[in-house]
């Protein structure tokens, strides 16, 4: 329905959001950086990446909905 896709959509904008927000706060942590940061500069860019992925991943899906397409032929 249009309701499922604006709510997939939705989601996909909240994990770009959070996505961002990991971003910047691995870039803050660089601006003053300890040995101890360095762990948690990558695990901030990785999560953050993951979730611009799932992000892809909802509006793809998102997208199917739309065009009436299940998926499941993959």
């Amino acid at each position: 329905s249009s309701e499922s896709r604006h709510q997939w959509r939705e989601e996909a904008q909240e994990l770009r959001a959070f996505a961002d927000r990991h971003d910047v706060e691995a870039e803050v942590l660089l601006q003053h950086p300890s040995p101890a940061d360095a762990r948690l500069i990558r695990q901030r860019r990785a999560l953050a990446r993951q979730l611009r992925v799932a992000a892809v991943q909802i509006e793809q899906r998102a997208e199917q909905m739309q065009l009436g397409l299940t998926g499941e032929s993959d």
